[in-house]
């Protein structure tokens, strides 16, 4: 399970959204997963062994093959949440098959910041008419 603040970023419409994470152990290579949304608050310290998360796949048949950096577009997702219709509780990756697979990546607690998953934002430059009116008048 992971979880991204992405609160400044709300009511923005964004050209991708790209999910890096590092495998470090990917001991059985052939695990397989798709990612949901999660539907309910959770935190840290929350002992639970799976978060209810929604029906719909928002990457789908995703293979483990190695070890190191993987990227995932998931730029419809991140969308929803920015636009409000969904709520952005996270998303989970749910292993598809059966094998007791174990992958292992970095979190967000892992020491050294470059290892930790994260989301890449492509977002549209604004064009600031108040800024492009002092530019033509400086000229």
């Amino acid at each position: 399970m992971m979880q991204f603040d992405l609160e400044e970023y709300t009511g923005y419409t964004i050209d991708s959204a790209v999910l890096r994470f590092m495998i470090y152990d990917a001991g059985c290579v052939g695990t397989t997963f798709d990612i949901f949304h999660i539907t309910q608050e959770w935190d840290e310290t929350w002992s639970g062994s799976h978060a209810s998360h929604g029906n719909d796949v928002w990457y789908d048949n995703y293979n483990i093959g190695s070890t190191g950096w993987h990227e995932l577009d998931i730029t419809d997702l991140i969308q929803t949440w920015l636009s409000g219709s969904l709520e952005n509780h996270g998303l989970v990756m749910a292993c598809i098959n059966n094998n007791q697979a174990d992958s292992r990546m970095y979190s967000r607690d892992v020491s050294s910041e470059s290892l930790r998953p994260y989301i890449l934002l492509t977002v549209p430059l604004a064009f600031d008419q108040s800024t492009w009116g002092s530019i033509k008048n400086t000229f």
